[in-house]
């Protein structure tokens, strides 16, 4: 597992193709990138996992 922590992001892509935008000092931004063994279904419920 890889983690990617910032205290801005003034550059991003959100949800829906809206823009992901972060100024300093106005929240925790970070990217989690979790490699799944070839062939392995995702965990349900993944996505409203890292949501929370």
């Amino acid at each position: 597992m890889h983690v990617l922590v910032t205290d801005r992001q003034p550059a991003g892509r959100g949800r829906r193709g809206r823009q992901g935008l972060s100024w300093e000092g106005a929240s925790l931004t970070f990217s989690l990138l979790w490699r799944f063994a070839p062939g392995t279904p995702a965990p349900a419920g993944l996505s409203l996992a890292a949501g929370l």
